[in-house]
């Protein structure tokens, strides 16, 4: 029985103290480029790490002025209307350990503890909290970004044939049109109250804009025509994920208001290791991470369009 619950002695915890602190620093440090959703999108982290929801409300104003007469005392009156919403905060976790043996082995030979266990679960994380903040988590009522209940749908029109509106099919100038397309729908459904500066495409379709040849002499590309011609859109990048994200698993390609006024995405509590705890013979080291997942304050300010 002694052996499943086997210890380090003093010496042996100071050097695993030690080890573990450069490990801990070390997955701190770590950044995974692939992963785009928290530079993409805003992050808020000023929720309470103990809460166990997000409340925010919307406001409207309602109300209309109107001519009045001499002595009126029939002033309409203006007023706001809120709505409360709230969203559930959720912690996403996973372990990494070392043996006794395997701590006792590393101090014996003067060598550091090996930090590619801890690096994954960093990596575990993120991934998980990269996909939540882009697609949500039904089961634990997560709400995603890119599909955000109320957001708007752009159709693209077909092909000169009138056979697909896949990119694949359409020449630099029909693609060029359904650029302007997205972008133009949401100042075009909110009389320019909501304007887009940012776009994210799958990678094939990205780097269709950024291989195909456009203008008389082909001296640039769609991708170049479209950074010169649309100012106001400051980013242009792509987003694996979105290669199947649109209705019946196609590509989707999203515009927005790249604006925490707009939409955040929600972690009340970045990663964060916990102490060391001794299982039989295992020093096992949980990770965790709370989110709410992303928050679209103004649906309208998100556009999107399929299968192109």
């Amino acid at each position: 029985m002694a052996e499943q619950n086997m210890r380090l002695d003093a010496d042996e915890q100071v050097f695993f103290d030690n080890q573990l602190a450069l490990v801990k620093s070390r997955t701190y440090d770590v950044e995974h480029k692939a992963l785009k959703a928290l530079s993409l999108l805003p992050v808020s982290t000023e929720q309470d790490p103990g809460a166990t929801h997000i409340i925010w409300r919307s406001y409207d104003k309602v109300g209309m002025a109107k001519i009045i007469a001499d002595y009126a005392n029939d002033f309409p009156r203006a007023d706001i209307a809120g709505v409360e919403h709230s969203s559930p905060v959720k912690d996403i976790g996973v372990s990494y350990g070392y043996s006794v043996k395997e701590i006792r082995r590393a101090q014996k030979a003067g060598v550091a503890l090996d930090s590619k266990r801890a690096e994954a679960a960093r990596r575990a994380i993120d991934e998980k909290q990269d996909s939540i903040a882009w697609k949500g988590d039904a089961k634990a009522k997560l709400p995603g970004f890119w599909n955000a209940e109320g957001i708007t749908e752009y159709v693209a029109a077909n092909n000169a044939d009138g056979t697909s509106k896949a990119w694949a099919k359409k020449t630099a100038d029909e693609i060029v049109a359904d650029f302007a397309g997205l972008v133009s729908a949401g100042p075009e459904s909110t009389n320019g109250i909501e304007q887009p500066d940012t776009v994210i495409l799958p990678l094939s379709l990205y780097l269709k804009l950024q291989n195909t040849p456009y203008g008389s002499n082909h001296n640039k590309t769609v991708l170049g025509f479209i950074r010169e011609n649309f100012p106001q859109i400051s980013r242009i990048d792509w987003v694996a994920d979105l290669a199947t994200a649109g209705a019946g698993g196609t590509s989707r390609v999203v515009a927005y208001a790249r604006d925490p006024l707009k939409v955040e995405v929600q972690i009340p509590q970045r990663f964060e290791q916990m102490a060391p705890q001794l299982t039989g013979m295992v020093y096992d080291i949980p990770c965790l991470q709370s989110t709410g997942g992303t928050i679209v304050y103004y649906p309208m300010s998100v556009v999107f369009c399929d299968g192109l």
